[in-house]
This record gives structure tokens, C-alpha cells and sequence, in this order.
């Protein structure tokens, strides 16, 4: 049903993008780094594509060194064809996570295909060529396997999943931890031959600081578009950055600030013994949320929590579960009909704007509570 509903319309718009959208910063990168040069180094991805006529400009690359292993399979390709595969390999993960999740949540099966169904962010994430569905398969089967070398490959392709080993510390669980670490190595010497010890050096050193700031290795994306559902955007609303800054210094010490407050609230209750995929799921939403940049396709991790919360509407109130699918309605609702939305009621406008963050926030809250509610029942 969701390859119908979702994956067609997604097809079509693959099939007709021969410039691979946001899989060619991934491709290019792959190609730089046989030919021994830095894919941390935007020129090189751009001429590399302007040899092959298939783009002017490649966005730039910013994943860990060991992510290269993800693509290297894409050599013989051309971006095109490259891309449509992935495209295929995404249609396979997603019905993976369809059955990670019935299996570890014992959640009904039409509920989950209806979030699936709904959930438009996976056929944004996949069209845009994003790797962030395999990432989230990655992220569940480490969690509901216990293996932290499954969890390690997902924080080398992505950094953001390394928020997770947090709790498992809290929760002491140190073979997980210790797996996930070692691992985190393993992969790090074994891209040596293909990325080298300067250039994962200049991914440490110089590329990962500037995620704090939005530059992102000379990513030329304004930070205030409307599409942006990050916190440090909705900090940023309230305090205007200057002309020519990204963002006010007080935004983001107010957004450091909060994901502080989370970090430590979330720890809190993982310390006090909440109901683990509860907490999990709420410490995916920060994983999400503070950094500087939030895309639709980023919101496809929130599935994972979005279940978890599904999962708790069963015998509740009327009133939470009213409250929970009005959350997950404008965490996930179409992106055309947020935009229309914003154009119907302009005086709603800066609410449908930023809707899509404050939905997230609450559905962080939401798990907090049934964990705490669980939690006191219990008693």
C-alpha cells in the first residue's frame, strides 16, 4: 500500500531528476575519494560533475569518513542509474522498518501501515536521494537487537545517532557501549585506504565544529527558509541574527541551552528507570531537532517515536488520543498542504510555519509523560 500511496508519485519524480538531487553529493564523493582527493572539498565534487555534464554545483559533502563505504558499490554507475537503484534498495529498507518496528512494538499492524501510509517524510527523504531510512534501520535493529557495533555503523554514516549511547550508558549497558566504540575505530582504520589520516583529520578538525555554527562545510542553503524545522530556527525567530550572520548569538545560546535542558531531563528519567523505548524515542526527537538544520526528509526518523506514541494510544483517554494524532497530523502533513495552509489564514501563518517543530517538541513530551505515567502506575 505505501508503494502505491507514497512510492509511485516518488518514482515518477526519481525517474525525471537526472542531476540525482541530493545523491550526488554522496556519489561525487565516493568518485573524489578513489582519486585520492578530500570529498570535504566542495570543488572537487563540482568539477568532477561538470566533467560528466550531469550538474553545475554539487552540495557539499559532510559525513564521516567510514560513510564512503556506503557508496562504493556506485563506481561502475553513472549518477543516474546509481540513484534509481538506491532508489529501489530505500523501497526494501522501508518495508524493513515496517517490520522492525510490528515485531519490537507488537504495535497493530493497520495502525503502523496507516502511520507509514501518512508518514510523507520517507518519500521526501527517498526522492531527495537522503540516506536517512537506512540510517533509521540501522538505528532500530541496533536498539532492538542490543548491538552497538549496528548502532556505531549508523553514527559513522551519521554522527547524530551517537546521541543514543548516552542513555545505554545511563542504563549501564557496557558490552553495548563498548561494541559501539570499538566499532566506531574499526571502521575508522578501515577507510584509511580510501580516505586518508589528513583528510579524516580535516572531517574532525574543520568540517564537524562548524555544524554548531550552520555553515556546514560552504553549504549554501539560507538557514531562515520556512522549510527549516530545526530549534535553533525557532530560538532564531524570536532573535533576528544581523546581516551577513547565520544565526544571533542569542539564539543559539538559547538553543544550546534547551537541548542542555533535554540532554540532562531525558537522562533524568533514564536514570530513573522509564520505560526504555519511551526514552529512546524522545532522545531520537532531540537527535533530530537541534541541529541547525531540519528537513522534511530529517523527519523521517521521528517514525520511530511517532510508533512508540501510537503504541500508548491504545486504551487511553479520548482527550490523549486526540491530542496525540492532531501531533503526528501536523508533524507529518504533506508539505503542500502546509504551504497552502500558510497562504489560507495569513494570520496563522507563522503557526503553520513553524508547526512541524512544535509538533516534534510535543511528541517528545508526550513520551516523557507516559513513561512517567507508566512509571507511577507501576507503584
Amino acid at each position: 500500500m505505501y508503494i502505491l500511496i507514497q512510492g509511485w508519485p516518488a518514482y515518477q519524480k526519481v525517474s525525471q531528476a537526472k542531476h540525482g538531487r541530493d545523491y550526488s553529493s554522496f556519489y561525487y564523493a565516493q568518485k573524489i575519494s578513489w582519486e585520492g582527493k578530500s570529498p570535504y572539498q566542495s570543488k572537487n565534487l563540482t568539477q568532477q560533475a561538470r566533467r560528466e555534464k550531469t550538474r553545475k554545483r554539487v552540495h557539499p559533502y559532510f559525513y564521516p569518513p567510514p560513510a564512503i563505504f556506503l557508496f562504493l558499490w556506485n563506481q561502475p554507475f553513472s549518477l543516474y542509474t546509481s540513484y534509481m537503484i538506491f532508489f529501489v534498495i530505500n523501497q526494501f529498507l522501508v518495508v524493513g522498518l515496517y517490520l522492525l518496528l510490528k515485531r519490537w512494538l507488537n504495535i497493530s499492524w493497520l495502525l503502523l501501515g496507516i502511520l507509514f501510509i501518512f508518514c510523507t517524510p520517507i518519500s521526501d527523504s527517498i526522492m531527495m536521494g537522503q540516506v536517512n531510512v537506512i540510517i533509521l534501520f540501522l538505528i532500530l535493529w541496533s536498539l532492538q537487537k542490543n548491538k552497538g557495533a549496528i548502532l556505531s555503523a549508523a553514527a559513522m554514516i551519521k554522527m547524530s545517532p551517537a546521541l543514543l549511547l548516552l542513555p545505554q550508558i545511563i542504563w549501564k549497558k557496557w558490552r553495548f557501549v563498548g561494541w559501539c566504540i570499538s566499532f566506531a575505530l574499526i571502521f575508522s582504520i578501515i577507510s584509511l585506504p580510501i580516505i586518508d589520516f589528513e583528510i579524516q583529520k580535516s572531517f574532525y578538525l574543520d568540517v564537524l565544529p562548524q555544524f554548531s555554527s550552520g555553515k556546514y562545510s560552504g553549504l549554501k542553503v539560507p538557514f531562515h527558509l520556512k522549510s527549516n524545522h530545526s530549534l535553533p530556527e525557532l530560538c532564531a525567530q524570536f532573535f533576528p541574527a544581523e546581516k551577513g550572520a547565520i544565526i544571533s548569538p542569542q539564539a543559539k545560546t538559547i538553543a544550546t541551552c534547551i537541548n542542555g535542558i533535554g540532554i540532562l531531563g531525558l537522562s533524568i528519567l533514564a536514570w530513573k528507570k522509564g520505560e526504555e523505548k519511551n526514552i529512546l524515542g524522545a532522545f531520537v526527537v532531540l537527535m533530530v531537532l537541534f541541529p541547525m538544520y531540519t528537513y522534511e526528509h530529517h523527519l523521517v526518523f521521528l517514525i520511530f517515536p511517532a510508533a512508540v506514541l501510537l503504541k500508548h494510544c491504545i486504551n487511553r483517554s479520548y482527550g490523549f488520543q486526540l491530542l496525540s494524532f492532531l501531533t503526528l497530523f501536523f508533524l507529518f502533513w504533506p508539505l503542500s498542504w502546509w504551504r497552502l495552509a500558510q497562504k489560507t489564514f495569513p494570520s496563522l501563518q507563522w503557526w503553520f510555519q513553524e508547526s512541524k517543530c512544535l509538533s516534534a517538541l510535543l511528541l517528545m513530551f508526550l513520551l516523557c509523560y507516559v513513561s512517567l505515567y507508566s512509571k507511577a502506575k507501576a507503584r
